[in-house]
């Protein structure tokens, strides 16, 4: 009975087959929007910065002030972003989403969003068009936090 068994796990076991670039390139950009995600709603200011290039932080820094002070609160935030599609050219991937999201007892914000990334190196946004997928305090900002 062991031998028979033995012989059908052997045969049940499939060579694995290699990845292709396209697939880790979905991988890399599916895993970079889940710990974007993780970083807002677990209010960790620093890994939330490091995702954005340096350029797009010092063009809008109203922006992450806002994002500052709304992680300041005690009120738990909320955050949902969902990949619809993502574009690769040359050093640069648009990833087209959908976002839910709250700070806590206020009203349920979504909306849909292209983020530019630069691929070479880490990720990092280098700039957010349509809805900021990031539910913020209202706050007087300076800017608008599109880029």
């Amino acid at each position: 009975m062991a031998a028979v068994s033995l012989c059908i796990f052997a045969g049940c076991a499939t060579p694995q087959l290699p990845i292709s670039e396209a697939e880790q390139q979905i991988r890399r950009v599916d895993h970079f929007i889940a710990a974007l995600e993780k970083s807002y709603v677990s209010k960790d200011l620093d890994a939330v910065l490091a995702q954005f290039s340096p350029q797009y932080r010092q063009e809008h820094p109203a922006f992450f002030r806002a994002m500052g002070e709304t992680f300041q609160q005690d009120d738990p935030l909320f955050l949902d972003l969902s990949v619809d599609m993502i574009h690769t050219h040359r050093d640069s991937i648009k990833v087209l989403l959908h976002w839910d999201g709250r700070v806590t007892h206020s009203v349920m914000q979504g909306g849909h969003a292209t983020l530019r990334l630069h691929q070479k190196g880490d990720l990092q946004i280098l700039s957010i068009q349509g809805d900021p997928p990031f539910p913020l305090r209202p706050v007087n900002a300076d800017e608008p936090p599109e880029g």
